[in-house]
């Protein structure tokens, strides 16, 4: 074969494969970004019998599917309302293998609304402070005309697969859950996780 052509077909190669990998990866990425889209709207919408199909089923083995919903389902007597708007995945870390189970360590943004009532008024510069603290004040706005925080925040959480990425359940994954986690997961998973953190 002439050489010429040979490392020609290596340059194609070379070009496809990672644009394959891209593929698959937003692939990937399209089929959690449209179940957090509907999360999303489960939690706005108080559907919690929706919403627990999208929690990891291990959760479950410390409160029951049907406990979870009928906590949820508790009337709100804090004072705050909270929704979630505009979910919308930064990026995911490299597949991490549990057993028969696939990990995805995904970052996202997401614009919270916290409603409050009258009660909270006198408390309102301390709540602005502690959200500033958590999210930056650049983060966080307080609308005097509707008592609403407008929260512009990057979260995190896992994406699971036990069937070869048809379908994912979703657990939170925020600062200082290394614990919980390890009720969930072997250390050397845990140990993925953490640093697909800081890839």
């Amino acid at each position: 074969m002439n050489k010429h052509l040979l490392i020609a077909i290596f340059s194609i190669i070379a070009i496809l494969v990672p644009l394959n990998q891209l593929s698959a990866q937003q692939e990937i990425i399209d089929k959690m970004q449209a179940d957090l889209t509907s999360y999303s709207k489960a939690f706005n919408d108080h559907n919690w019998v929706e919403l627990v199909e999208f929690l990891y089923p291990k959760l479950f083995e410390f409160n029951s599917k049907e406990s979870t919903i009928a906590e949820m389902s508790k009337p709100d007597n804090t004072g705050l309302t909270m929704k979630m708007n505009d979910m919308k995945i930064i990026k995911i870390s490299k597949p991490i293998h549990n057993n028969n189970e696939i990990l995805y360590h995904l970052f996202y943004n997401v614009t919270l609304n916290v409603l409050i009532d009258a009660s909270f008024i006198p408390q309102v510069e301390m709540m602005h402070n502690m959200f500033k603290s958590e999210y930056g004040k650049d983060n966080v706005t307080f609308d005097k005309n509707t008592n609403r925080f407008k929260i512009k925040a990057t979260l995190r959480m896992l994406a699971i697969t036990q069937n070869e990425g048809k379908s994912y359940y979703y657990l939170d994954n925020e600062k200082g859950n290394n614990e919980f986690l390890s009720t969930l997961f072997d250390k050397t998973v845990v140990q993925e996780i953490l640093k697909a953190e800081k890839e």
